[in-house]
């Protein structure tokens, strides 16, 4: 199966009009840096998102409430689910990753929370992408990301960063 990069316009205003690239080093304001790179249905993407999610706190995951059996990920990531879907690592170590859906959603899951690091890649995802158009009732013009009631230090993050809470969605357990 070959990798899908990115589907959906890529935001006008970024430096570059050409695709992705499928691994690229994104500078921090610090010095530092992160590699992102594309996620592909080979052993050591699944591996490492399995144990991403794996080593996921409870209290801030959404979707996944106990990380799924390895075959059921594996089958997951071979499916690619999503618009675009990146590993990050830091000093050759996977360290997070991060989606689009086509809803316009977005993730950026760290193993570490990291301010910075947030930062910097949702700078980096809303000036390289777009979000795809609005489809009334079905889909927002903008992105939007879902948090985990228990998630407060993203809330607090977001919130520092201008964005505004827009809903609260509820699930009968």
């Amino acid at each position: 199966m070959i990798a899908r990069l990115c589907v959906g316009p890529i935001n006008p205003g970024s430096t570059t009009k050409t695709a992705y690239p499928a691994k690229h080093q994104l500078a921090l304001p610090d010095g530092g840096s992160v590699i992102i790179e594309a996620v592909r249905p080979i052993a050591p993407h699944i591996r490492a998102l399995f144990d991403l999610i794996s080593a996921r706190d409870p209290k801030v995951r959404i979707s996944a409430g106990t990380p799924p059996p390895f075959d059921d990920h594996r089958r997951f990531v071979e499916n690619h689910p999503y618009r675009c879907w990146f590993l990050i690592s830091e000093k050759e170590t996977y360290s997070g990753a991060f989606y689009l859906q086509y809803d316009n959603s977005l993730s950026i899951n760290l193993k570490r929370f990291d301010e910075l690091v947030y930062l910097t890649l949702l700078q980096e995802i809303t000036n390289r992408w777009s979000p795809l158009p609005p489809i009334p009732s079905l889909r927002s013009g903008k992105f939007h990301i879902n948090v985990a009631p228990g998630n407060q230090q993203l809330s607090d993050l977001l919130q520092s960063a201008d964005f505004k809470p827009i809903q609260v969605t509820y699930a009968r357990s």
